[in-house]
């Protein structure tokens, strides 16, 4: 799905809108990006004034046990990574309607679908360069359980 398609605030029934705050202290900018179980919105930090996303389970998700214990575990082993080529997660919470998310350090640049799609074929160089920051961090992800 186009995440342009992706109606957001419908999926947080309303609870969280352009401007609104996330505990407190992110003020909620835009939609960022859709994935298969979540979806991301950019925010602001109101006092660092630093940029952040933040991710939620999708609605449709939330009544798995399972979809929901698997966006816990998610947060808590990425938040133990500790790598150049792993998002940082700095914190976990629920919307007063049960609805999780995580606060993450928000990535400038573009997906490698999209370097792909724009570019074309990979250099060798570039491709291998690529699968070691990614084994980087499957290892450090291993090493941790």
């Amino acid at each position: 799905m186009d995440h342009r398609e992706f109606d957001w605030q419908k999926a947080l029934s309303g609870a969280v809108g352009p401007g609104d705050l996330i505990a407190d202290k992110y003020s909620v900018e835009d939609l960022a990006g859709v994935g298969g179980m979540g979806f991301v919105l950019s925010a602001r930090h109101t006092k660092l004034n630093e940029r952040v996303a933040i991710k939620f389970l999708k609605p449709a998700r939330l009544t798995n046990p399972k979809a929901r214990q698997r966006f816990d575990r998610e947060a808590q082993a990425t938040f133990r990574i500790r790598s150049e080529h792993v998002v940082r997660v700095h914190d976990v919470d629920e919307l007063p309607g049960g609805i999780p998310y995580m606060i993450m350090e928000h990535l400038r640049g573009r997906s490698l679908k999209q370097v792909l799609a724009d570019e074309g074929p990979l250099e060798i160089a570039t491709a291998v360069l690529y699968v070691l920051q990614a084994n980087d961090a499957i290892a450090q992800a291993h090493a941790l359980g």
